[in-house]
C-alpha cells in the first residue's frame, strides 16, 4: 500500500472520472479489502472511500455515478489505477500515468511550506543516500522544472499484441529487437 500513502502525501490527486470507471474504482477498493484480510492485514480503505451512486449507495453490482473531476485520495488512486475492465491494459496503463501526472500537478500547486510534509510522507517509501534536509532542498527544483513525457514499451510500434500463455494468463508478445531500438531511441535520443 506504499502508493496510497504517497498519493495521500501529496493530498491526493485530481482526475477526471466516467461513472464508469467511479463503479470500477468501488469494485478494485472492495477488491483491495478483500486480499489485505486474505493476508491477514487490514486495508487502509474506509467507508468513505466508496464513491456514491445516483441512488445513495455504494453500489458495487449494477450502480449509476456521475463522472466528472475528483480529488481521490491513496486508496482510490490506487483502485482507479488498477481498473482492468475498462479499455484493455494499455488504457490501464494510461490511467497509471494520469496518477503520476496527476501528482506531479498536485505538487506544483502546493506552497513552500507543505514540502517538508510531502518528503516526510514519501521518503518511508524511496530508497536513496540523502538525508532529508538534502531531499527537501532539491524538491523546489523538482517540483518547477519537471516535464513528463510519457512512453509505453512495449507499444504498437513494437508490435504487441495480447495473448494467452501455457497457464491460461494474459501477457503481452512483442519483438524484443525492435523494443530495444525503440527504448534506446526514447531515451538517447539516437535515430
Amino acid at each position: 500500500y506504499d502508493m496510497t500513502e504517497i498519493v495521500d502525501a501529496f493530498g491526493g490527486v485530481e482526475l477526471e472520472l466516467t461513472g464508469e470507471e467511479m463503479l470500477e474504482v468501488n469494485r478494485n477498493l472492495f477488491n483491495l479489502s478483500r486480499e489485505a484480510e486474505n493476508e491477514g492485514s487490514k486495508a487502509p480503505i474506509r467507508h468513505d472511500d466508496y464513491f456514491t451512486a445516483t441512488d445513495g449507495t455504494h453500489n458495487m453490482i449494477d450502480g449509476e455515478f456521475i463522472g466528472g473531476k475528483y480529488l481521490l485520495n491513496g486508496a482510490q488512486a490506487v483502485a482507479y489505477s488498477r481498473i482492468r475492465y475498462i479499455g484493455g491494459d494499455g488504457e490501464r496503463t494510461s490511467r497509471q500515468h494520469e496518477v503520476l501526472k496527476g501528482l506531479l500537478q498536485r505538487a506544483k500547486q502546493r506552497t513552500v511550506f507543505s514540502w517538508p510534509s510531502i518528503v516526510h510522507g514519501v521518503v518511508p517509501h524511496c530508497e536513496t543516500s540523502m538525508d532529508f534536509m538534502d531531499m527537501v532542498k532539491q524538491v523546489p527544483f523538482a517540483f518547477g522544472h519537471i516535464k513528463m513525457e510519457s512512453a509505453t514499451f512495449p507499444g504498437a510500434a513494437e508490435g504487441a499484441y495480447d495473448a494467452k500463455n501455457e497457464n491460461g494468463q494474459y501477457v503481452m508478445g512483442f519483438d524484443e529487437e525492435l523494443m530495444r531500438e525503440n527504448l534506446h531511441r526514447f531515451i538517447y535520443g539516437d535515430k
